[in-house]
């Protein structure tokens, strides 16, 4: 969907823009595609609502079908892309669901920071983005 129009309190959600998201295959260079969310949350944090990066670490507890265990991943594999440009004043949000919300802070954060409207964006958007 495409905004028309932020609302004063709008929060940029950043999901899954991390190292071992930028070594999977895609369309397009990852390397292309990741300076995007890079330039908007530099625009939101420039008005000073919040841009909160969110990250996966590990597996949602119980699940067993996938093969790949979280033990074999390098231990950078969760670290954020530096064209993200981390800063200080973001409220980083580590997952282990497809959502940022489940299991996590989140939606709290987002209340009772008066957020009234969310942008989502990342690079895994099949996954990551339309689960959150």
């Amino acid at each position: 969907m495409a905004a028309t129009h932020l609302e004063t309190r709008a929060a940029l959600i950043v999901v899954d823009l991390q190292k071992i998201s930028a070594s999977f295959p895609t369309a397009h260079p990852c390397a292309e595609v990741v300076v995007n969310p890079a330039r908007l949350a530099n625009a939101f944090r420039a008005k000073d609502p919040p841009a909160i990066p969110v990250n996966v670490f590990g597996a949602a507890p119980g699940r067993t079908e996938q093969s790949r265990s979280a033990a074999s991943l390098p231990p950078d594999c969760s670290d954020l892309l530096a064209t993200l440009n981390q800063r200080s004043q973001d409220r980083l949000v580590s997952k282990r669901t497809s959502s940022a919300f489940t299991r996590t802070e989140l939606a709290d954060d987002l209340n009772s920071a008066g957020v009234t409207q969310v942008v989502a964006c990342g690079v895994t958007t099949n996954i990551g983005d339309e689960s959150t």
